[in-house]
């Protein structure tokens, strides 16, 4: 018995080698279970989170702490999903409103030319034909009007219902304005043959501002003038307004060398007497302003002043062209409205041209009016319509011709 126990005792190799087999043994299951997805940070095949941290769980220490910053634990960086797509959605188709041929609405001017084309709608690509008005409407009034318009179009004919506005965008105009002079301390005549029209048709009413001249010094000033229309459009003009010495008393030669240098200018070879008659008159009323002061006392005195001072009344114009007449050799005489209470004097011309006497005068009227070369009956026509501005006794001069020469001026 003692020694089948004593057989049965291991000795320290044997302990040794049964602790190493079993040790050989549980690695060889582990490696297997691994490699079998069993066990280990890989199971089900999930990725390690990148992200993931540690739990780190300091070890006790004897040795005192010590006061420090805390650690920063990188925090976890959100995983970015990106929104699906969605699927692209069909455009509809874009829908169009129909053009109409005929427009709504238009502007015209007022009292312009009416047409009714301006109603036709160019965006309409079909064709439009014979477009006018069912009853044409008046357009001399600022203003919307309802019209019809009748139109073919495609081949059909058919009528548009549409608002016609008339408006007023034009100034007014002002004519009769131009350089003026004037002696010291004389008056001016400011108005004199200025007016105003305007596409409205309404009277409009002229305003000059003088407030710059200085009519008791020499020297050259502007004046400016204005007029306003009732739609609130607004025209300027300016005339320049020259302040001279009163001429002194001049020779006959300097005066008649002034004009023969006049007519060097004007006249032309192989004019004939009407053409030269009509450029002395044009000559005279473009480049002479008309003003109210006056003196009766030396005819080339006065015509000199009309020649190099460019201003004066009614009877610097006669006396201007009598010696222009007389320097181009042409039979002439003065002629003098005959004296009615109210009414101011007037001076003018009589010559001789084509075997007959016509009137010739070079003053400047407010309705433009020409007296080149006119009849007795042409003159007493415009007189007897303007207040006797012609009157005269007729049996003081020679008999005047009767046949119109029919002059056409075109000042």
């Amino acid at each position: 018995m003692e020694e089948y126990n004593k057989s049965k005792k291991w000795g320290k190799y044997e302990i040794a080698i049964a602790v190493l087999m079993a040790v050989i043994i549980i690695g060889v299951l582990l490696i297997v279970l691994r490699l079998t997805n069993v066990i280990g940070p890989n199971r089900n095949n999930k990725k390690p989170d990148p992200t993931a941290t540690a739990k780190i769980t300091a070890a006790p220490t004897d040795e005192p702490k010590t006061t420090s910053e805390p650690t920063k634990i990188p925090t976890a960086t959100p995983e970015i999903t990106q929104a699906p797509t969605a699927a692209p959605t069909a455009t509809p188709e874009p829908t169009t409103e129909p053009v109409n041929p005929i427009k709504s609405s238009a502007t015209i001017e007022v009292n312009s030319e009416l047409y009714a084309s301006i109603f036709k709608n160019t965006a309409y690509k079909g064709e439009i034909k014979d477009v006018y008005y069912k009853k044409a409407p008046s357009i001399n009034k600022v203003g919307d009007i309802n019209v019809i318009l009748c139109a073919t179009v495609d081949g059909v004919y058919k009528e548009y219902n549409a608002v016609l506005r008339v408006v007023d965008t034009t100034p007014p105009k002002i004519t009769g304005v131009g350089e003026r002079a004037v002696a010291v301390g004389k008056s001016i005549a400011y108005m004199w043959n200025v007016k105003a029209t305007d596409n409205s048709g309404e009277t409009i009413e002229v305003k000059v501002d003088s407030s710059k001249v200085d009519l008791y010094h020499t020297g050259t000033y502007e004046a400016v003038y204005s007029a306003k229309d009732s739609s609130g459009n607004v025209s300027t003009a300016v005339a320049k307004i020259v302040v001279v010495d009163d001429p002194a008393t001049v020779s006959v030669e300097t005066v008649n060398a002034e004009a023969d240098k006049i007519l060097a200018k004007i006249f032309k070879t192989g004019m004939t007497d009407k053409e030269k008659l009509l450029a002395i008159y044009r000559y005279i009323k473009r480049n002479t302003g008309y003003t109210s002061n006056h003196s009766y006392d030396d005819i080339y005195k006065n015509a000199y002043q009309g020649m190099t001072q460019y201003y004066g009344d009614c009877y610097v114009y006669f006396c201007y062209a009598k010696v222009l007449l007389d320097r181009a050799g042409f039979e002439n005489l003065q002629v003098t409205k005959t004296k009615t209470e109210g009414h101011s004097a007037h001076y003018w011309n009589l010559v001789y041209v084509k075997d007959g006497w016509y009137h010739f005068d070079t003053t400047p009227r407010k309705d433009n009016f020409e007296c080149c070369l006119l009849t007795d009956a042409e003159l007493k026509a415009y007189s007897d319509t303007h207040d006797g501005t012609h009157v005269f006794d007729s049996s003081a001069y020679p008999e005047r011709a009767t046949t119109p020469l029919g002059i056409v001026p075109n000042v």
